[in-house]
């Protein structure tokens, strides 16, 4: 079962960020409102001259299962029988908190033009970006789960 989450996971990373480099190259040269509509309105806005850089930003924390071994030496010391060495180990799973980030950057042209993208994060943070590029890409897949 945990064999088949971590594919499940390595599966869902690959087409997130496949997502993000497609939607991303489909958003260049397109009118900023566009990106608007598909990412919803930026965080922040920069002004480097004649261009603006708006900023999306995500950042969310999960939990999951890791696994752990930890192993137990002890001696018990009995004169008349000698030293006994016991060894043993504990296996188990303990709760582990992550959290994975993700920031989106457009360029915008003083005409409203988008000429430069660019995202940086995890797949967990960026997914949530991912799922609206996909559905921009193939409007089929609106509302889609992912």
């Amino acid at each position: 079962m945990k064999r088949i989450f971590i594919l499940f996971v390595f599966v869902l990373s690959c087409c997130t960020f496949k997502y993000m480099d497609e939607g991303m190259a489909a958003l260049r040269n397109q009118p900023v409102q566009v990106a608007f509509n598909v990412l919803g309105y930026p965080d922040n806005e920069v002004r480097i001259s004649d261009k603006i850089v708006y900023v999306w930003n995500n950042s969310t924390s999960y939990t999951y299962e890791a696994p752990y071994a930890e192993t137990t030496d002890a001696s018990l010391n009995a004169f008349q029988y000698g030293t006994a060495f016991l060894s043993g180990t504990t296996r188990g799973y303990q709760t582990q908190i992550a959290q994975s980030n993700c920031q989106v950057k457009i360029v915008v042209n003083r005409y409203g033009y988008i000429v430069d993208t660019e995202y940086y994060g995890g797949e967990a943070g960026c997914s949530r970006y991912a799922k609206k590029l996909r559905a921009y890409l193939n409007p089929k897949y609106q509302g889609a789960i992912f």
